[in-house]
C-alpha cells in the first residue's frame, strides 16, 4: 500500500511531466517560412590535372619500382612549378588474371597538380606525358575567390530575407516580427566539366593543349522562420 508521501510524489511528478509535454507541444501561430537562394557565375581561376602512372610485370616489386621511378620524376618536375599544389593519389596494386590464374601484377598511382598558372600547367602537362598518362583536366574556383563571392551573396541574401519578412509583416497588418530561426547554407559550387584527354603514353613531347577555363556557379541559400506580432 502506497503511503501519503509516495502518492504526493507520484502526483507531483505526473503534473510536472504533463507541464513539460504541454510546453513541448505548444503550437506557434502566425509563423511564416522564408527561403532565399542566390547564385553567381564566376570565372575559374585554377586548373587541375590528374596524371596516371602504371606498370605491369610478373613480379609486383618490379612493377612497383617502375611506377615509383615514374612518379618520382613527375613530382620533381611538378615541384618546379611555383605555387602549384602537388599531391599523389590512389596507389594500387592488383593482380591480372588469365584462365583464373594470376599471370601478372599491375601497379597504378595518380598525381594531381593544381595551379592558377594555366600556361605553365599546360606546358607541364605536355612534358609529363612523356612518361605519364593524363586522366582528367578540370577548372575550378579557388577557395579564396569562392569565399569572396559567397560573402557578397550572403549580404544580398540576408537583405532579401529582411525584405521578404517586412513584406509579409506589412501585408498581414502585423506590428512587428521576430526571427525564430535562420539557416545559412553554402555549397562547393559547380566545377566546369572535365576535359578528358586521350589516355596513352606519348613517345615524344606533346604540344601544349589549347584550353578554355570557363565559369563555375557559386550558390548560397537562407532558410528561416519568422513570427508575426499583432
Amino acid at each position: 500500500m502506497l503511503s501519503n508521501k509516495s502518492i504526493f510524489t507520484f502526483i507531483l511528478s505526473a503534473m510536472l511531466l504533463a507541464g513539460f509535454t504541454q510546453a513541448d507541444d505548444q503550437i506557434l501561430t502566425n509563423v511564416y517560412n522564408i527561403s532565399i537562394s542566390e547564385n553567381s557565375s564566376v570565372a575559374n581561376d585554377q586548373m587541375r590535372v590528374v596524371f596516371s602512372a602504371s606498370s605491369e610485370s610478373t613480379e609486383s616489386s618490379i612493377a612497383a619500382n617502375e611506377v615509383n621511378k615514374q612518379m618520382a620524376w613527375a613530382v620533381a618536375q611538378a615541384k618546379k612549378l611555383k605555387g602549384a599544389e602537388v599531391q599523389t593519389l590512389n596507389y594500387q596494386t592488383r593482380p591480372v588474371y588469365q584462365n583464373q590464374k594470376i599471370r601478372a601484377w599491375r601497379v597504378n598511382q595518380q598525381l594531381q597538380i593544381t595551379s592558377s598558372d594555366f600556361d605553365a600547367v599546360s606546358k607541364l602537362t605536355a612534358q609529363l606525358q612523356e612518361k605519364l598518362m593524363v586522366s582528367s583536366m578540370n577548372f575550378l574556383v579557388s577557395d579564396n575567390l569562392k569565399k569572396q563571392e559567397q560573402d557578397k551573396l550572403i549580404v544580398t541574401g540576408l537583405e532579401q530575407f529582411k525584405q521578404r519578412a517586412e513584406l509579409i509583416q506589412k501585408t498581414m497588418g502585423a506590428n512587428s516580427y521576430t526571427i525564430l530561426s535562420a539557416n545559412l547554407n553554402t555549397d562547393q559550387g559547380y566545377m566546369s566539366g572535365p576535359v578528358m584527354l586521350e589516355s596513352r603514353a606519348m613517345s615524344m613531347k606533346a604540344e601544349s593543349a589549347t584550353i578554355e577555363s570557363g565559369n563555375s556557379k557559386v550558390n548560397i541559400s537562407i532558410d528561416g522562420r519568422i513570427q508575426l506580432e499583432f
